[in-house]
């Protein structure tokens, strides 16, 4: 029999076990505490084994979460640019077949016609900047600063045409214009100084 020495003296070594750790008081043998250290050898290196799966995963949603910055930009712009192309048709209609469009001619330069040719122009010119600027953030997402902000004010920047309409047919004051305009002022020329301050790799 196989003996060992500790504190508890000479003996054998399935009493060694048992008197160093009391839960192993019904442990007959040897190979019993073997398969109790296995378990916990294989519990130990599992949860180690979960930890890691689970911070890999979470790194990886991180991740992923900041390659959307942008992707809207891209998306809701072409919707934009789609919608107000559409618009131009309605201004065609207006102008070629429309009843009274000698008025809505004569109109070009003042009131509705040129708030709503405003429109049309602002609103597919900001929908491509966004599309422009999606583009570029994600592009060069790990290179720029403030990317999150970038986009959400570009965003922020078609509510400028989306407020001429309101004006032209609703009548609403012309805050919604402010906004947007500053807003898309703004997200440009952060993302100008933005790319000054990119610090560049070979």
């Amino acid at each position: 029999m196989r003996s060992h020495i500790d504190t508890f003296g000479v003996c054998s070594t399935s009493q060694a076990y048992i008197k160093a750790n009391p839960k192993r008081a019904n442990f007959r043998t040897a190979q019993d505490v073997f398969r109790y250290n296995l378990k916990i050898i294989k519990k130990t290196y599992l949860t180690k084994y979960n930890s890691i799966i689970f911070v890999s995963e979470h790194s990886l949603t991180f991740k992923n979460k900041n390659n959307m910055n942008g992707k809207n930009n891209i998306a809701i712009g072409f919707l934009t640019m789609g919608l107000f192309m559409a618009y131009g048709f309605l201004l065609i209609y207006l102008r070629d077949f429309a009843p009274g469009k000698e008025e809505w001619v004569n109109s070009y330069s003042y009131g509705k016609h040129f708030e709503s040719r405003l429109a049309h122009v602002h609103g597919n010119l900001f929908a491509f900047l966004n599309i422009l600027i999606g583009y570029l953030l994600i592009h060069y997402k790990d290179k720029l600063q403030n990317v999150k902000t970038i986009s959400w004010l570009a965003l922020t920047g078609l509510l400028m045409p989306i407020g001429i309409l309101t004006e032209v047919y609703f009548g609403l004051p012309p805050a919604l214009v402010l906004i947007g305009a500053i807003a898309m002022t703004a997200s440009v020329i952060w993302l100008g100084i933005a790319f000054l301050r990119m610090k560049s790799t070979n």
